[in-house]
């Protein structure tokens, strides 16, 4: 069962793994979060998955950039974009990989960080090998 402190505030569109823990004044939207990871207090997670046993520190973002088709177009529809334009990544959702640590105080933007990584810094458009 997951630990969700009562000021938090989830949704829409959020998932929450079994041991999860999530500390207060956390905000989730658009988002994955897998067992056992932990996001400590005012952590803002947006448009993303956190992988198993991942702990993202106390006023960190990790956000990804949204991309919904128009809700009013009938005939909308998402089209699938290359992973990369001009040799950059294409913003995207952001994805943590399983055990990955993320310090207070960091902003990881539109970002794909493999397993086992420990973080120290702040990454906007990469792939952290």
């Amino acid at each position: 069962m997951a630990s969700v402190d009562a000021s938090a505030v989830l949704g829409p569109n959020v998932s929450i793994g079994k041991g999860v823990t999530i500390g207060a004044g956390v905000r989730v939207r658009e988002s994955i979060i897998l067992h056992g990871a932990s996001l400590q207090d005012h952590t803002c997670v947006l448009n993303s998955i956190v992988g198993w046993d991942s702990t993202i520190g106390r006023w960190a973002r990790v956000e990804g950039t949204p991309s919904d088709p128009n809700p009013n177009d009938p005939y909308a529809k998402i089209d699938s974009e290359t992973l990369f334009r001009d040799g950059r990544l294409t913003p995207s959702i952001t994805i943590l990989g399983c055990n990955v640590t993320i310090p207070a105080e960091v902003v990881i933007l539109n970002s794909i960080v493999l397993p086992h990584k420990e973080l120290s810094r702040s990454f906007k458009n990469q792939i952290i090998l």
